[in-house]
């Protein structure tokens, strides 16, 4: 059960991630292409995909954030590896990229945070 909601939370990071970064257009103009709204709709699908797919998963319920993040990294790191190879020159401020992706995908944790306080995991005993 845990795999599957990480392959969802997976899907959902690819499909946030084209929603919000528009990988498939030339690198000068997708960075004039991404709009505040869209990192917005980005981070409220992380909040709500968190929270979701962590639900009923106890403890583990992080490990659905962690595939939605490392998804998004991923998705940033082969879209940068394309890039590259037509125009050595791009991507200059590549660190910054990961850390702003970094704080896009933070509210998956939140959601899963927030899942783990729904009350629909009974508590263990000791």
């Amino acid at each position: 059960m845990t795999a599957l909601r990480c392959l969802l939370s997976a899907a959902l990071g690819v499909v946030l991630y084209a929603w919000s970064y528009h990988p498939w257009l030339p690198y000068g103009v997708r960075e004039r292409s991404q709009t505040g709204a869209g990192l917005l709709v980005m981070m409220g699908g992380a909040l709500a995909g968190g929270y979701l797919l962590g639900r009923g998963l106890g403890r583990v319920r992080y490990r659905v954030a962690m595939a939605f993040l490392a998804t998004l990294f991923a998705a940033n790191a082969l879209v940068i590896v394309l890039d590259l190879r037509e125009d050595p020159s791009s991507h200059n401020l590549l660190p910054f990229e990961f850390i702003i992706l970094s704080f896009v995908g933070s509210p998956a944790f939140l959601g899963a945070m927030l899942a783990g306080r729904g009350g629909s995991t009974p508590p263990t005993e000791p």
